[in-house]
């Protein structure tokens, strides 16, 4: 982990729409004081390094070296703003996140402060041809955009949104922390059963595990393959849930018997719906509040506003919409409740 200098900052990276939960996850793990969000990011003071490091719905966390005025939009502001920092013994590798349009791309930007730390006795490894830093390198992060530029360098080793138990996947797996934030919005109890009827890789129950070791958890899938590595994750997690295969829409489960339902369905994104999803995923929401019981909570990860009246449809009542963009695609995150009878 890399040192904190005192009164240094630490910038917390997240997905975009999930910053006011990481912000929440910080104060209440005690990680440091929350100055302020921004896009895609929360600024922290008095980080306590291990508690930053243990933060489930962040991406990444960036300790400040600099920051500086936006670089504007030529490559000869962008050399202007970028000073000289600090000067690292092993090798270096720089990402760079660009907001706005520039004369430059973010491999310009990742090469000028690399220069920079080359000149300051760094090897650095550019990545603009493909080239792969080695695992020992130290990672260096520039933000450009919000008016700003940040230089930092990352707190951990690997990012924070890298799971080590999660080593097997398959199509449309789930980004492990917004996984994380669904799993604290839901909120499960001790003792709670806690079911996901498209379990894919198993990364919603795991973090919801993580979360509350004390749950029963249960999840289905239709594919075999994802089963498998369901099983292989949740081992590797030390978590214990029971995964069996069958047809969300025709769950083996008695009425009323979840408390917690967490789904990120394949709507023939990423994944082809299969079985009584392929026709329609209005077939889903019913089922689900079959097996919930009255007063039980739903989230879901939702594409485009249908999904949203076949939730009502279903008498689900919707709590709470969280607009989150991954991978340069918008969804809904929505936390439902179901009502008594």
């Amino acid at each position: 982990m890399h040192r904190v200098p005192s009164g240094a900052h630490v910038l917390v990276r997240t997905l975009r729409g999930l910053e006011d939960l990481t912000a929440s996850e910080i104060i209440t793990r005690g990680a440091g004081a929350v100055l302020g969000t921004g896009h895609r990011q929360v600024l922290v003071a008095a980080p306590v390094p291990d508690r930053v490091a243990a933060l489930t719905t962040a991406d990444d966390a960036i300790v400040v070296v600099a920051t500086a005025p936006d670089a504007g939009h030529t490559r000869a502001a962008l050399r202007e703003t970028v000073g000289a920092h600090l000067a690292p013994a092993r090798a270096v590798a720089v990402t760079a996140t660009v907001l706005g349009r520039r004369a430059f791309s973010r491999f310009d930007a990742e090469d000028a402060v690399g220069g920079l730390l080359a000149r300051a006795g760094a090897r650095y490894v550019s990545r603009r041809d493909g080239q792969r830093p080695p695992g020992t390198a130290q990672h260096w992060r520039l933000l450009l955009g919000d008016g700003s530029a940040v230089l930092g360098v990352r707190l951990t080793t690997a990012p924070l949104h890298r799971r080590a138990y999660k080593t097997r996947g398959v199509p449309g797996t789930l980004h492990p922390p917004l996984a994380a934030a669904m799993a604290r919005l839901a909120g499960p109890g001790g003792g709670e059963v806690v079911l996901d009827p498209c379990a894919g890789a198993g990364t919603l129950l795991i973090e919801a595990a993580r979360r509350q070791p004390d749950g029963r958890f249960q999840g289905f899938d239709l594919d075999p393959a994802a089963l498998a590595a369901a099983r292989h994750n949740a081992t590797a997690a030390r978590v214990r849930a029971g995964l069996a295969r069958a047809d969300a829409t025709r769950l083996p489960v008695a009425r009323g018997r979840a408390d917690v339902v967490l789904v990120n369905p394949p709507w023939n994104r990423q994944v082809a719906a299969h079985g009584g999803l392929a026709g329609s995923g209005g077939l889903l929401w019913p089922e689900l509040h079959r097996v919930t019981r009255p007063g039980g909570r739903l989230v879901a990860v939702l594409h485009g506003q249908h999904g949203i009246a076949e939730l009502e449809r279903a008498q689900w009542t919707v709590h709470r919409r969280i607009p989150v963009r991954l991978m340069g695609a918008w969804m809904t995150v929505v936390l439902a409740g179901r009502a008594g009878g």
